[in-house]
């Protein structure tokens, strides 16, 4: 009976490790290049959001765009940090605009708010349909701290 034991685990470890008479199955290769991520219509411009021993700062703290351009938010210091939308502030027209931006960019949001990101990581809002206007922001974790903005897009 013990023999018997052994030979069936020895089996069923060769099986479950590829072994045996037939080849392990080999998952399907694609070979067609992924289409590089389309630009953003408009200009580019960086923010970034830092804390410079003193003050939990955005950097420049207020913004001049046009519609369509895309900003990218770099956490430089002073982590964890996000970017949190006021929607009273927001040209009601530009709400639904920057929530599928955001959103595209997989995140989960009850309001215009991104995710948390870490010293050396980066988030990018696109201004995609968004009228003119001011937009104002903050650092949720720093806004007691007067750690705000404002994007005016015109």
């Amino acid at each position: 009976m013990y023999k018997h034991l052994m030979a069936a685990a020895a089996t069923m470890t060769l099986v479950a490790c590829g072994g045996g008479d037939k080849p392990a199955a080999q998952p399907a290769t694609d070979t067609t290049a992924a289409a590089p991520a389309a630009a953003p219509a408009g200009g580019g411009h960086t923010v970034t959001m830092e804390f410079d021993g003193t003050n939990y700062k955005f950097v420049p703290h207020d913004l001049t765009i046009n519609s369509g351009d895309q900003v990218i938010f770099k956490s430089v210091s002073g982590s964890p940090h996000n970017v949190q939308f006021f929607a009273d502030s927001i040209p009601p027209a530009a709400i639904p605009a920057m929530v599928a931006a955001m959103t595209a960019a997989g995140d989960k949001l009850d309001s215009l708010s991104g995710p948390l990101k870490m010293d050396g990581e980066d988030y990018a809002v696109t201004f995609a349909g968004a009228v003119a206007g001011t937009y104002k922001l903050t650092c949720t974790p720093h806004q007691a701290m007067g750690m705000n903005m404002v994007i005016t897009v015109k």
